[in-house]
């Protein structure tokens, strides 16, 4: 009675063990398949697409976070997945061996990507691919990445000023100061300020000394030019009071 009751408690565990290792192996697929793209076209909706560039909206204020674009040339898109890497020599089509940015699959039928900053580095060249999804399980696969972008060799100039007196008078004297920080071992090259109703009305001193000729806010610009060719700006608003009215003071005779 025992052997039997022996027999049946493993025949029981075998098959509970195969259950399960099924189980598992369908799961593991399935993981494996929503963050793995395959780089060959799925069966399913057909779906059609084309990386288009890697642009910066602006290196003063994201220098590494291009955006990056891809149009869509047949069917619907469903969500994409973005790799970045800058070991991008590998066979076409193929996942990149160590992104830098590997998104996984995204909901969305955005067809742009800004890559978030602190992903990237500066100074390096990095390629980048897309792979579209279509409906639920079609997806394009890794179209090629032959688009590379390659990053500033160091921050962009931020821009600060200030002057004195912080509130100054039309026809007084304001003193202006470049506050501005470079990076990179670069040195500040040139520096233009705009002073609207100034005298003078523009300015290529570092630290400029200026009369407003009439009262009311003045938008004053300065950009900067650091020593590898990189421009910043920045405005800010001066209040300009209205010019003190001066006494004479005349002896009776």
């Amino acid at each position: 009675m025992l052997k039997q009751n022996l027999k049946i408690l493993i025949f029981l565990t075998a098959v509970f063990l195969v259950v399960l290792g099924v189980f598992n192996f369908g799961e593991i697929g399935r993981v494996l398949s929503y963050f793995s793209i395959s780089p060959t076209q799925q069966a399913g909706v057909r779906i059609g697409a084309c990386t288009v560039a890697a642009t910066f909206t602006d290196y003063c204020v994201a220098p590494l976070s291009p955006v990056l674009s891809w149009t869509i040339t047949e069917g619907t898109q469903t969500g994409y997945a973005v790799q970045v890497d800058n070991n991008g020599a590998g066979s076409c089509g193929a996942a990149f061996p160590s992104p830098e940015v590997d998104t996984g699959q995204i909901n969305s039928s955005s067809t742009n990507y800004t890559v978030p900053g602190g992903a990237l580095a500066y100074g390096t060249t990095y390629y980048w691919q897309v792979a579209v999804l279509g409906g639920s399980s079609a997806w394009t696969g890794w179209i090629p990445h032959d688009i590379s972008f390659t990053t500033p060799l160091h921050q962009w100039p931020t821009i600060a000023f200030s002057w004195d007196p912080d509130t100054p008078r039309a026809e007084a004297e304001v003193q202006f100061f470049d506050e501005s920080v470079v990076y990179g071992g670069a040195a500040k090259q040139s520096w233009l300020w705009t002073f609207p109703d100034g005298s003078p009305a523009t300015s290529t001193q570092q630290n400029p000394i200026v009369f407003f000729t009439s009262e009311g806010n003045k938008q004053v610009t300065l950009r900067v030019t650091d020593s590898d060719g990189y421009v910043c700006s920045l405005t800010q608003t001066v209040g300009a009071e209205e010019e003190t009215i001066k006494f004479e003071e005349i002896i009776p005779r």
